[in-house]
């Protein structure tokens, strides 16, 4: 009966994950019609330049309003690139500035990286903001690009691949890097489409397994019910034939007139009562040999269910596990952060503990990037993200939020001590000294801390602290400020 019942609680959780990857998958359909909308609106916008190039786009256009395959779009990539580097050719290239090869890709001008190196963690000089002169539409399709990135990243699998996306994101797109990156994210979002496909049939493989055992454990029962129905009719004909007989061997002796006449109808009764109950032994002998069988085959086809639903159970907790965590920095992610959260503030709606927030951001990591490549890059994240795991306690929560942003969340701490933690956390970072291949990296990070308060919504702390954290990082810098 428990088996049965296990089962039946794994058989509706089964069906729930099955729900959840049908929606995940049509999300993801959504996303990539969108993102089909936006490249062909882009062609659009890019055409008008030469006859050459406005071919490719119209065919790439064509390609994606038919909705062909990111296999088959990959083809289109190389005309259109090579249409794109001969406009760019007759336009005269002002000096220094960034090239195009001829895989459409661009080149920036060599530095030397002693040079690059000493000047990475600079004080930063005044001067305007390098984004005020991107158009609006490339920030929101960045923007956007950002936000669906994120969502894929969660995917064990592609979060390399995401996470490289998203650092050429960083920085404002040129009009022939959009439609490579486009591709690229319509690309991952097909492999993560596929991906919840084959998820969804495996989980229907499972579930038309465990379908199949529970039919059988059914029948089972309905057999068991059966059979006992059965044997219940089968004793009360057997004790109304025992009785019948007995009734006419009385009969039978009473209307004797000797001893022979007596004994004959005797031992005659006796015989056939004998052989009455011999065939109900035989009978029920048989009954309960086949009813031990199946009980046998059942009890194997339990524990076999009971051992496919322990491991499902392993499966979905560590997909569970995994699906809140940063795969390169091992933290909790922001899924994760958004769940803690809305606990936290629950609580603190009850019992009114202080809880505070505080956002982190790692100072001039695109530089980091820039110059010692991703890989040193990856490395600060990692080390970054265990020294705050390491200097808070078991209370506490950390997450990455997204690139260099980390969030915690300090419960039962106020504001003001929350600022000593962050203070002295601020000082340990910018203490520890990195190095990569042997050179140095100096790496600080600011900091912005806030509190709930009693008119707040769940975010509106997280609110305050961002807003504090880019007062911190526009009055310098490598410093914790509240909110």
């Amino acid at each position: 009966m428990y088996a049965t019942g296990n089962a039946e609680h794994w058989r509706r959780r089964y069906f729930e994950i099955l729900k959840a990857r049908e929606q995940e998958g049509q999300a993801f359909r959504t996303i990539e019609n969108l993102l089909r909308r936006i490249l062909a609106r882009l062609c659009a916008a890019a055409m008008g330049r030469s006859p050459e190039l406005d071919g490719e786009l119209k065919r790439l256009v064509g390609a994606l309003l038919d909705g062909t395959k990111v296999a088959e779009l990959e083809s289109l990539l190389r005309p259109l690139s090579e249409a794109v580097t001969t406009v760019e050719k007759v336009r005269e290239e002002p000096a220094g500035a960034a090239v195009v090869n001829a895989a459409g890709v661009a080149q920036a001008p060599t530095v030397p990286e002693q040079a690059a190196a000493a000047s990475v963690f600079a004080p930063a000089e005044p001067t305007s903001d390098p984004t005020a002169d991107e158009e609006p539409a490339e920030q929101r399709i960045r923007s956007i690009l950002g936000r669906v990135i994120t969502l894929i990243s969660q995917n064990e699998g592609l979060s390399g691949s995401a996470q490289e996306l998203g650092r050429q994101l960083e920085s404002p797109l040129r009009p022939d890097q959009l439609p490579v990156v486009l591709s690229d994210v319509a690309d991952l979002i097909g492999r993560r489409v596929n991906d919840v496909e084959v998820e969804k049939r495996a989980i229907e493989d499972l579930l038309a397994q465990v379908t199949g055992k529970l039919d059988e454990i059914s029948q089972f029962m309905g057999t068991e019910n059966a059979d006992r129905q059965a044997a219940l009719e089968g004793t009360r004909e057997f004790n109304t034939s025992l009785q019948a007989d007995m009734n006419e061997l009385g009969a039978n002796v009473a209307e004797a007139t000797d001893l022979d006449q007596v004994k004959a109808r005797v031992n005659s009764g006796l015989d056939v009562i004998s052989n009455r109950v011999q065939q109900f032994r035989e009978r029920e002998e048989s009954r309960v040999r086949s009813a031990l069988e199946r009980n046998e085959k059942m009890r194997a086809r339990v524990e076999s269910l009971e051992k496919e639903a322990r491991t499902l159970q392993d499966r979905l907790r560590d997909e569970q596990r995994l699906s809140l965590v940063d795969a390169l920095t091992q933290v909790p992610n922001r899924r994760a952060y958004e769940s803690r959260l809305a606990e936290e503030f629950k609580r603190w709606r009850r019992f009114g503990h202080p809880v505070s927030i505080a956002a982190w951001d790692i100072d001039h990591f695109k530089q980091v990037n820039d110059v010692f490549g991703h890989r040193a890059g990856d490395k600060v994240l990692r080390i970054f993200a265990e020294t705050l795991a390491s200097r808070v306690r078991g209370t506490d929560f950390v997450a990455r939020y997204g690139g260099e942003e980390f969030v915690m969340i300090l419960a039962g701490t106020s504001m003001q001590d929350a600022m000593q933690v962050v203070e002295e956390i601020r000082q340990s970072v910018s203490a520890l000294g990195f190095h990569f291949r042997g050179k140095p990296v100096s790496v600080t990070a600011s900091c912005g801390v806030s509190e709930f308060r009693d008119s707040d919504e769940v975010d509106t702390a997280f609110e305050r602290a961002d807003a504090a954290l880019y007062q911190a990082k526009s009055s310098g810098r490598n410093r914790c400020m509240s909110g």
